[in-house]
């Protein structure tokens, strides 16, 4: 998404809306309605949607980004599909391809060449450089031999990115047409959720490949893995928002016509103040991957993992919170098969595995923390922390300034004196990119909350209450992590203070019952810069795979 596609406080500009528009449309009109056909792994429909998206110009790279992405995550086996193709497959084609390659991204944009990305092999998931699969040269050409599993699109693409190891060389990668002698697909691996996707292993077994389908030069094969993450990432916090907006609003249509004890269960303020959560979390999540679009293309490579790590967790794990709310509205309704809820259930836990776990992008997004303090470029701001010090802790810009303090002084400090303390201690690492993240997000809602109210936006204040409730969830969310550091770490690291008080910006639970009227008021998260049309409260599951 560029910088300019989205104002501040969530509008998007006229070309962009029509986008998103044209995407909800589709996905209302093509792919809800063939929900339990996809589910069920009628692998040649998903292949033929996936060409009727492209054929609408939702399958381009340079899309992946943009708020278009969002409503394609309704039907989550769709969007991951579609994911796997442009945003990783056919960004890494346009990124590191030859020319030979790149000239087939045309026919990819149309979704007329589908495309997968295989890394994860039985023996080795994170840790890539334990990857098993050797290419060899012969003449001019490259011999491939391996194994690898959990492929998105390996029965429905027509070739698929392959990472190996080229002895001497190091990493490799190249572009294997699934059709090449020595490719066998295996049969579907049995998920969880997203049991829409064509998910399987793939044996190459003297797979040769001409040096024109290589991806950067030999001994550099991880670039294209690199270069791709961070918009991969995004993408996958896309499409966790894109979730949560569509299970908000099945959720809030469902609370408005429900009817216990005589009146809609909208009308009670614990209902409604799930609703409001939904909508506040969504809201941070939205402002975090806003900022890292606009600084996708221009930002500092070191600088942009962090950001592109907390558009993942932060998305992933929202979706997590609202599918879980969800459940709570629907109640006995929602655990059934059958139901959105339920199906959510399934999927999006899925979502914190690609493009790296959860917890590899929390240990890779401190990793560059380190590096940029001894590049120093991250410092403590002094000025911030007496910002923070001396304002009332009701203010949810103190709790922001708050975040930055802490954040900056754990990370000094371990990669300081620190060092012994945090040797061994992974979930120390964690808990400093969680504050990162934290930070990030909540300065950057904040952002968008001064914007609304300078631009006098007609929602400023649904802003300013989603920002302000968002800061806090998050705030409240890290503390526990904050408080382990203080003790590892030692007195440098200031202990998050407890935001006492009860400023009416800081009233949570008013706030989130508001916000949940707000949706149940328009059927949707009134912050969303789009809508559903009417859509049914289930599926027919009894035909899905079980």
């Amino acid at each position: 998404m560029a910088a300019s596609s989205a104002t501040p406080t969530g509008a998007v500009s006229g070309d962009v809306a029509a986008l998103v528009d044209r995407a909800r449309d589709f996905v209302v009109g093509d792919v809800l309605p063939n929900h339990a056909a996809l589910e069920r792994g009628e692998h040649d429909l998903l292949r033929a949607m996936l060409a009727r998206a492209g054929s609408v110009a939702l399958l381009e790279v340079d899309r992946a980004c943009e708020p278009a992405a969002e409503p394609l995550a309704a039907q989550l086996s769709f969007a991951v599909a579609a994911a796997a193709h442009s945003s990783l497959a056919s960004a890494a084609i346009a990124r590191c391809g030859t020319d030979a390659l790149r000239a087939t991204l045309e026919a990819r944009s149309r979704g007329e060449r589908i495309g997968a990305f295989a890394m994860t092999e039985p023996e080795s998931g994170s840790d890539v450089l334990a990857m098993r699969a050797r290419a060899r040269r012969d003449g001019r050409d490259w011999i491939v031999q391996g194994r690898k599993q959990l492929v998105t699109n390996a029965a429905i693409c027509d070739d698929v990115v392959v990472f190996a190891h080229a002895d001497a060389a190091g990493p490799i990668a190249l572009v294997v047409p699934r059709d090449a002698p020595g490719v066998t697909i295996g049969a579907p691996q049995p998920t969880v959720g997203l049991r829409g996707t064509s998910t399987c292993a793939i044996a190459l077994d003297g797979v040769r490949v001409p040096p024109e389908a290589l991806l950067d030069e030999p001994g550099r094969g991880h670039r294209a893995a690199l270069d791709v993450l961070p918009r991969a990432r995004l993408r996958s916090g896309t499409l966790a928002l894109g979730h949560a907006r569509f299970l908000t609003a099945v959720t809030a249509r469902h609370a408005r016509e429900r009817r216990q004890f005589g009146q809609p269960i909208a009308a009670f303020g614990i209902v409604a103040a799930k609703l409001g959560e939904m909508v506040a979390r969504a809201f941070v999540v939205e402002s975090v991957l806003r900022r890292a679009a606009a600084e996708l293309d221009d930002g500092d490579p070191d600088e942009l993992l962090p950001l592109a790590s907390a558009c993942k967790v932060l998305g992933t794990e929202m979706v997590a919170r609202v599918t879980d709310l969800a459940l709570a509205v629907f109640a006995g309704g929602g655990y059934l098969r059958g139901s959105w809820a339920e199906q959510s259930l399934r999927d999006v836990r899925g979502l914190r595995l690609y493009d790296g776990t959860n917890e590899i992008a929390r240990r890779s997004a401190y990793g560059a923390l380190r590096k940029m303090v001894v590049r120093g470029t991250l410092v403590l701001d002094q000025e911030v922390q007496g910002d923070a010090a001396n304002r009332e802790r009701t203010s949810a810009r103190s709790l922001s300034a708050w975040l930055r303090v802490v954040l900056r002084s754990s990370v000094r400090t371990a990669s300081g004196g620190g060092d012994a303390a945090m040797a061994g201690r992974d979930e120390l690492e964690g808990a400093i990119a969680d504050l990162t993240f934290a930070s990030a997000a909540s300065d950057a809602a904040q952002a968008r909350a001064r914007a609304a109210t300078a631009g006098f936006s007609s929602d400023a204040h649904l802003v300013a209450l989603a920002a302000d409730a968002g800061v806090l969830l998050a705030y409240q969310d890290v503390m526990p992590g904050s408080q382990g550091l203080r003790v590892a770490l030692g007195r440098e690291v200031p202990a998050l203070p407890l935001p006492t008080g009860a400023g009416p910006a800081l009233d949570l639970p008013a706030a989130l019952v508001a916000l949940g009227r707000a949706a149940v008021e328009v059927g949707r998260d009134p912050l969303a810069p789009y809508d559903f049309p009417v859509l049914p409260n289930g599926f027919d599951a009894s035909d899905a795979r079980a």
